[in-house]
């Protein structure tokens, strides 16, 4: 039998023991979580001045961040419970109705509209850099989600191969 770790123990004791609990690769999951959050803060954030310049348009910008943040909003209500930043499904079911009837992945795709909305606002090459790792990264997210999923939910196969990944009608799975 092992035995836990002193380190491990205090963070099972810990109020942020629930970032170690869940599904199989929680911590992977948390992983990419926290790439996430740095890529939306250096999309957000990146000093204008520190890189090559693209023509901003900030009212184009505010457009998508407000349809993008609509998105946002809509997907979370559909999801309902089965809400979860990690990569992993809680338990919770599989979610075909509202904007998840017609893509896979619309909380995902809304935070892409957003974040595109922010880089056209900015007008950085720099940010469109890192707005184009962070869809390389939701690439790589929902991937490992499709994964747990299919392996959780009977029906999800059926699903991902009628919906989109993230627009409608465009990459469904085979």
């Amino acid at each position: 039998m092992t035995r836990a770790s002193p380190v491990s123990r205090v963070v099972a004791m810990s109020p942020f023991a629930w970032l170690t609990r869940g599904a199989e690769g929680t911590r992977v999951g948390w992983l990419l979580v926290g790439v996430q959050g740095l890529l939306f803060l250096l999309i957000g954030f990146w000093p204008g001045a520190w890189g090559p310049r693209a023509s901003d348009l900030p009212w184009w910008g505010l457009a998508l961040f407000v349809v993008g943040g609509a998105g946002m909003i809509g997907a979370a209500m559909d999801l309902g419970p089965s809400l979860t930043p990690l990569p992993e499904p809680n338990g919770e079911g599989v979610r075909t109705r509202g904007l998840y009837a017609l893509v896979r992945h619309p909380m995902y795709a809304s935070i892409l509209v957003v974040c595109t909305g922010v880089a056209l606002a900015r007008g950085s090459w720099v940010v469109w850099g890192w707005l184009c790792a962070l869809y390389v990264l939701f690439e790589v997210k929902t991937r490992r989600e499709e994964r747990f999923l299919m392996r959780r939910y009977d029906e999800y196969a059926a699903y991902a191969a009628a919906t989109g990944k993230f627009l409608p009608g465009l990459r469904r799975r085979r």
